[in-house]
């Protein structure tokens, strides 16, 4: 009983154990189903972005978007809409974060290596290494 209640928390909780801080903002479809999320981010004071329905409370919300919550196709469009929307914004706002940001991984610097000891192109690989001198001496 107690291993399955331990596979149950790790299921659901392990990707908020490895958060080292708290998200900017957080969506939510359904206010009412999700209440215990709703609460949780006012207690933490996150932001708090959620479809509203006409059965739900939207002061519980900071940001609250009219639709309804129900339906797949209006839960499918508005997600869109809003991925796109937030897409282009950490696009225009931080144009050159990636690139500053990529490193090569350590196994380019493996393979630059590598490619030193093996013989250039335009040589058959007789004796010669890539550097162009020979191999006996």
């Amino acid at each position: 009983m107690l291993r399955r209640e331990a596979a149950r928390l790790v299921k659901y909780f392990d990707g908020i154990r490895s958060m080292d801080k708290f998200p900017a903002a957080m969506f939510v479809v359904d206010i009412k189903r999700e209440h215990n999320a709703v609460a949780e981010a006012r207690r933490l004071k996150i932001p708090l972005v959620a479809l509203v329905d006409t059965n739900c409370d939207p002061d519980l919300v900071d940001y609250p978007i009219a639709g309804n919550d129900d339906a797949i196709r209006s839960v499918r469009l508005i997600l869109t809409t809003v991925v796109q929307v937030v897409t282009q914004a950490r696009a225009s706002t931080r144009p050159n974060m990636r690139a500053e940001k990529r490193k090569p991984p350590k196994q380019r610097k493996c393979l630059s290596k590598l490619r030193l000891l093996e013989p250039s192109r335009g040589d058959s690989g007789h004796g010669r290494t890539a550097h162009g001198s020979s191999g006996a001496a």
